[in-house]
């Protein structure tokens, strides 16, 4: 009977453990909900509108560039509702405008806006400014200029020559 016990406890443990790992996987999948799988969208047009609810008449959130995906969250009518990629934008797009592969982005050839020229300014003439002297001032100015650095030299030499 010991010999029995040797080897048949061992080989009960295992058999214990592995039935209850398997109940536990086992109720595990019973217990989670089924979650479809998750299910991408891509705006395949220039610029779509993401608005805040399912029609025309909702506010426009942003505009969504050609190639920006994003996850669906739900449909309604021809809507769909999306979590857009890399932002924290969640809103409604027509999903006409939509396509269910990547869209790469295309360049937009955008029209060369010509330069307008300005018609040439005419030409402007500017006011002399005015200038007060002093009368005072105006008889000095309008005496002949004679060198003064000469005299007031030749007077401060004289006076320390003493």
């Amino acid at each position: 009977m010991k010999r029995f016990l040797v080897i048949a406890g061992p080989f009960a443990v295992f058999m214990f453990l592995v039935t209850s790992c398997n109940d536990m996987v086992t109720r595990q999948q019973v217990d989670s909900p089924m979650r479809p799988p998750e299910t991408r969208r891509y705006v395949k047009v220039n610029a779509l509108n993401l608005r805040e609810c399912p029609g025309t008449q909702c506010r426009i959130m942003r505009v969504l560039q050609q190639g920006d995906g994003g996850l669906v969250l739900s449909e309604d009518s021809g809507w769909v509702e999306m979590l857009i990629d890399h932002s924290d934008s969640q809103g409604w797009v027509a999903g006409k405008y939509l396509s269910e592969q990547p869209v790469a982005r295309t360049k937009v050839n955008k029209p060369k806006l010509q330069k307008k020229t300005q018609p040439a300014l005419p030409e402007e003439e500017f006011a002399q400014p005015t200038r007060s002297i002093p009368p005072e001032l105006q008889e000095e100015l309008a005496l002949p200029q004679t060198d003064n650095a000469t005299e007031v030299k030749t007077a401060i030499s004289e006076e320390f020559a003493n």
